[in-house]
């Protein structure tokens, strides 16, 4: 009889594993989205161009990390950093799920400087994917990590966006990560992916590494690699579990109250802000921790930011004519990185080539041009072999791999069967048929 029940039981526990993987992989069965794998872009950068002013006593940071859930929510999300009491006086802020409009609009309020690096194109939400860097002291470096694994349904491949930052000074190198999630990699890949990223700080003296790594445990790794874990308890930050944190080595958390989480995020995220403050040990400088003695903070304004704004912004990468013929012969020799690379530099030229397919169809139809350049996208993935023979060809084979625009199917007519009295339903239906 026991057998029998611990044999139920675990094929109970067994159907419910089963079932949990089902349904991951069943909510992400298609690719999700478009990845930037190109280390040196698309880069954003920017930042406010005020006369700094010297500060060399500083001795903390405060930082803050926050995944803003797909950037939608930015008018929430700035407000909440401009005015909680933890967060608003923040010397760096590293977000993820953001796309360049959200970076640019949270800097420009708290009149910060940034970077921000992509590391998707998201279909379903029509917009890039990434990772920024916002800081209130001079950027004087900056790079993306690729790291390592692909989503195995999705393949989304995420990214890390670096910084170096002049703090009063000294050099101090910045990290803002996503990890893929529960649904996309598994627990020891989600540890390489921090490997990686730690693998880059080695040789930096003063590091913070912080964002979303979508798992509770995964932290343990930088904690074996030296690193203080000031935000490694506390009350979670999205629905399962505390995911979001902050590491940090060479500087350590400040005493008292210096770490804590947000709670009350105003709807702004599924996720909630945490923030924690460091010590600066200016005793333990060095030649090599040094910067360049220029580099000085930025005063918060007083007033409106936008007054005193200046667009600075710095967009790098593929534009639209950049490497297309280049990509184009790979693209022939069978190369099959080749058509990921070419999407960004053609996009909006497809996109061109839609809208003018949905002008020659009649109207009802529920697809949009970006649908289109998608599928078409898609439809390219799955060919064998594509050959063009020069730019116009390859555009040529685009606009035949997007499928037509689905109009709506009319309801088919009902008819109806009339009997005469003292005929019977069988043979009325099959007069009917005969006519």
């Amino acid at each position: 009889m026991k057998r029998s029940v611990s044999l139920a039981q675990g094929f109970v526990a067994g159907a419910a594993r089963m079932g949990a993987v089902l349904a991951m992989v069943l909510t992400a069965a298609c690719r999700t989205g478009h990845n930037y794998v190109d280390p040196t872009g698309p880069r954003y950068a920017g930042g406010d161009a005020a006369d700094p002013v010297t500060d060399g006593g500083v001795s903390t940071l405060r930082v803050v990390t926050f995944n803003i859930e797909h950037g939608r929510e930015i008018e929430s999300a700035t407000a909440l950093l401009r005015d909680d009491p933890d967060l608003r006086h923040a010397d760096v802020i590293l977000l993820q799920e953001m796309d360049a409009p959200g970076v640019r609009r949270i800097a420009r309020e708290l009149a910060l400087e940034y970077v921000y690096y992509p590391a998707i194109y998201h279909f379903r939400e029509g917009n890039d994917f990434g990772n920024a860097i916002l800081s209130r002291w001079p950027i004087v470096d900056d790079e993306k990590i690729v790291l390592p694994y692909v989503a195995l349904a999705t393949r989304i491949q995420r990214i890390a966006a670096a910084a170096t930052l002049c703090v009063a000074g000294s050099a101090v190198r910045v990290y803002s990560i996503h990890l893929g999630t529960v649904a996309e990699i598994l627990p020891g890949e989600r540890r390489s992916q921090l490997r990686a990223v730690l693998a880059d700080a080695a040789d930096h003296a003063r590091v913070i590494v912080g964002g979303d790594l979508n798992d509770a445990d995964v932290g343990r790794v930088a904690s074996a690699g030296g690193f203080d874990w000031p935000t490694r308890r506390g009350r979670r930050t999205a629905t399962l579990g505390r995911w979001d944190h902050i590491f940090s080595r060479g500087l350590v958390p400040a005493a008292g109250e210096s770490t804590g989480t947000v709670l009350d995020n105003r709807g702004s995220s599924d996720h909630r802000p945490v923030w924690t403050v460091l010590s600066l040990d200016r005793d333990r400088d060095t030649a090599a921790e040094r910067c360049d003695a220029r580099a000085e903070p930025r005063q918060a304004f007083a007033g409106s930011p936008a007054v005193h704004w200046r667009r600075t912004e710095r967009r790098e990468g593929p534009m639209p004519d950049d490497g297309l013929t280049q990509w184009l012969i790979r693209l022939r020799d069978g190369d099959g990185e080749a058509l990921d690379r070419l999407l960004p530099i053609v996009y909006d030229e497809l996109r061109s080539l839609a809208r003018a397919q949905l002008r020659n169809e009649n109207p009802g139809h529920t697809r949009g041009a970006t649908a289109l350049v998608h599928e078409a996208y898609i439809r390219l993935t799955r060919r064998n072999e594509i050959d063009p023979k020069d730019r116009s060809h390859f555009f040529a084979i685009a606009a035949q791999s997007m499928p037509r625009p689905h109009r709506p199917r009319p309801h088919p007519r009902r008819t109806e069967t009339r009997i005469r009295p003292g005929r019977s339903v069988a043979r009325a239906r099959r007069r009917a048929a005969d006519r």
